[in-house]
Order: C-alpha cells, then sequence, then structure tokens
C-alpha cells in the first residue's frame, strides 16, 4: 500500500458475495471509505436497501450501510487495498478489473479457498515457478503482478440467503483473517494491510501463508465435496461410521500431499471430526453452489491436490474417487436440468 493513503487508504471488496459483502460491510461500519464491487440481483438488493443485511445464529438481524457498485463502471486506479473475494473460478475473466481499478502502490488481498495460482511461486522449493493446470498457474501469472499481492484466509462461515442477505452461522474455534507476503516477510505494506482490515475484523499475520493455505483447505476439500455429493451438513455426516472411516482416509492423502509440497501439517481426524459434531447449519460454500446450480469450485480445492499427488508420485484413491465424482457433479450442474427419457420394459 502507498505510504501517502496509510490514513485513509480507498478500499474496494471485488466479488461481494457472502463473504465480501460481511467483510466489506463491517470496515464501511468502521468509518472506512470502502465500495463493494458486485452484479446482478446482488448488486441491485445492495443498491437498493443502502448496503447489505445479516443475519444472525440467534436470530438478530443487522444493517450495514455501504456503497455497492458493478465494478466496470469504477473508475481507473481508483483503489488503494481491494480484496479479491471472487472465487478461483472467477478470476481470470475479472483480472482486467481488478488490475485496472488498483493504484500505484497499491496491493491485492487475495481472499480465495483452495491453493492459490501462486503456491509454488516466491517460495525456495525444488519446485518454484512450476505450474498447475488445476490453478490455472500460467495464465493468472501473465495477468497479476505477484509483486501487488498478499496472501489471505478467512475463518468466517456465511451463506447468501437471498440477493442482500447474508446469514451468519455459530461457528467453533477463532473468527480471523490470516494475512502474509508470498515470500514469507513481514514487510511494512503487510502491517498496514492488517492495520486497516483489522478495523472490520481479527487479522493475525503470518510467515507462512502457504501453511495457512494449506489448512484451510483440508477443511474445505473433506467436507465441500463430501456436502455437495450428500446433500448433507457435516453435523449429519459426522454420525456415520462409513463417513468417519472416508473423512480419516481424505485427511491422510492430504496432509501427505501437503507434506511432499514442504507444509506439515498435524491434523488429528479424530479432533476434526470432533469439531463438527452438532454442526446442522453450516452450509460449504461447495453445498451453497451445488444447491443453488452454480458452477462448483472444485478445481482449486481438490483438483489442485490431485494434480500436485501425480506430479509427487504419491496415491491419493480416496481423494481421486471423490474428484471424480465432484468433476460429474459440475458438469450435470453446468448441462442444466434436463429430463431423463423412461425406458420401456417388458
Amino acid at each position: 500500500m502507498s505510504p501517502d493513503n496509510q490514513t485513509r487508504p480507498r478500499v474496494l471488496v471485488f466479488g461481494a458475495g457472502a463473504i465480501g459483502a460481511f467483510l466489506g460491510g463491517r470496515l464501511a461500519q468502521a468509518g472506512l471509505e470502502v465500495v463493494l464491487g458486485a452484479r446482478g440481483p446482488h448488486l441491485k438488493a445492495l443498491q437498493i436497501n443502502r448496503g447489505v443485511l445479516l443475519e444472525w445464529a440467534d436470530g438478530r438481524q443487522e444493517h450495514l450501510a455501504i456503497r455497492a457498485a458493478l465494478p466496470t463502471e469504477l473508475p481507473d486506479q481508483a483503489f488503494d487495498l481491494i480484496l479479491v473475494t471472487l472465487k478461483s473460478t472467477q478470476l481470470i475473466a475479472a483480472a482486467p478489473d481488478i488490475q485496472r481499478l488498483l493504484a500505484p502502490g497499491g496491493c491485492l488481498v487475495m481472499v480465495q479457498n483452495g491453493l492459490p495460482w501462486w503456491v509454488f511461486e516466491r517460495m525456495d522449493s525444488p519446485r518454484a515457478g512450476k505450474s498447475l493446470a488445476s490453478l490455472q498457474s500460467s495464465e493468472l501469472n501473465r495477468i497479476f503482478d505477484l509483486d501487488t499481492i498478499l496472501g489471505a484466509v478467512i475463518y468466517r462461515p456465511a451463506t447468501l440467503l437471498a440477493p442482500g442477505k447474508i446469514f451468519l452461522p455459530s461457528v467453533k474455534g477463532p473468527q480471523k483473517l490470516v494475512l502474509g507476503e508470498l515470500d514469507g516477510s513481514l514487510s511494512n505494506r503487510l502491517h498496514q494491510a492488517a492495520a486497516v482490515l483489522e478495523h472490520g475484523y481479527p487479522v493475525q499475520l503470518t510467515a507462512d501463508i502457504r501453511a495457512e493455505k494449506w489448512r484451510k483447505l483440508v477443511v474445505n476439500l473433506v467436507w465441500g465435496p463430501l456436502a455437495a455429493l450428500t446433500q448433507s451438513s457435516s453435523g449429519h455426516l459426522v454420525q456415520l461410521a462409513a463417513t468417519r472411516e472416508l473423512v480419516a482416509s481424505l485427511l491422510g492423502e492430504v496432509c501427505e500431499v501437503a507434506r511432499l509440497a514442504g507444509t506439515e501439517l498435524q491434523i488429528d481426524p479424530n479432533e476434526e471430526l470432533q469439531r463438527v459434531i452438532g454442526n446442522f447449519d453450516q452450509q460449504p460454500s461447495m453445498l451453497q453452489d451445488t444447491r443453488a446450480g452454480r458452477p462448483l469450485e472444485w478445481q482449486a480445492i481438490i483438483g489442485a491436490c490431485i494434480e500436485m499427488a501425480k506430479l509427487m508420485q504419491v496415491p491419493v484413491p480416496h481423494l481421486q474417487t471423490m474428484g471424480a465424482l465432484i468433476e460429474g457433479l459440475d458438469a450435470s450442474i453446468q448441462r442444466g436440468p434436463c429430463a431423463i427419457r423412461p425406458v420401456a420394459c417388458d
């Protein structure tokens, strides 16, 4: 971020879905100059309501006033700090606008689920610079300037109930936004970005953003696809013995891939299963997208892990099976509703 704008930076949340609208609303509530970049019915509702409507698990409702606009209608170089809360599947299409809107000296905070396209960039590793097709690494590296990017992970589930209206379920564990530089440094701009964003949400800095990405990936990779395929919450799934065995196998495979990629994950399957007991109202984004008939964000979550496993020549049979099923589900969603012709029987 530019030192000239430390006191009152211009902030854009690009991709104002559930998480983006929540973060942007909180920052605006704190008195910052914030714009939500949104589209379609969601944008219309945000503009009509002059902000976002929150509904909490305890029944409370809250209105957060904030300006919303179509990104293509915003002026060039208008923002010092851009939180990119789009799904990874939407990045390439939105990249020209994101870059156009960033002011000189500004930075992009990339808040996506899954592994980032820069996972092997700016690191000391035999795989440094390796491109992954599942992450569209080559294409995104040609579009984005890595010098402008901060990695981020957010712990705050949210569901878009309707355009402009967000449900915030109760959660176990810490709620925070973790920020890190790609090279692991605790730079001045990292601290500056944190000072801005902590007005809206608790911020934690890390010298190893990739490890944080892997930790969040584990949760998304296990519970997201399982929820989408079974149309069930993790709280319901954990009640089934067969599911508990499958979760343990998936965790073991993911942790081995992460280890070979340079990140040691200490994850106890029993603790992870215990964590989701009673978790009945939280809907992973993959389940939300399935129910809404939207394309699934599976490549950056499970596809990338499978591609890494092939690169490292480590077997991941459970991941491959679940990946094939999710790919099939995604293809079905993108084909749209269709009638199955009955077959006559003798």
